[in-house]
């Protein structure tokens, strides 16, 4: 679908991703972050090509906080999808490196 209505793919399940992924690289917990990177994987692969070529763009370079910005400015996240709290701030994701 395009940019009114609902999306093609789980917008919801996206972003809880994101910021589980955001929140494990904060923790530097490297079993979680593998673990969510998947799932996210997983949930971006699921996007057809109706899907905003902006998201697909962030999650292609893989911009996840700028992924969950789109998804939430958009209305296709709900903005109650917070970004995860730590006593360290979030690094960048650009960090992230794929693993295939």
């Amino acid at each position: 679908m395009g940019h009114s209505g609902s999306p093609g793919y789980d917008a919801h399940a996206l972003a809880t991703g994101i910021v589980r992924l955001l929140a494990a690289i904060g923790d530097g917990d490297a079993g979680q972050v593998s673990a969510t990177l998947a799932d996210v994987d997983r949930l971006a692969a699921g996007i057809d090509q109706d899907a905003p070529a902006q998201l697909r763009h962030f999650l292609a370079q893989r911009s996840y906080e700028k992924a969950l910005d789109f998804l939430q400015e958009t209305g296709a996240a709900a903005k109650e999808v917070s970004r995860p709290v730590s006593g360290r701030p979030v690094p960048e994701t650009r960090a992230v490196k794929k693993t295939r």
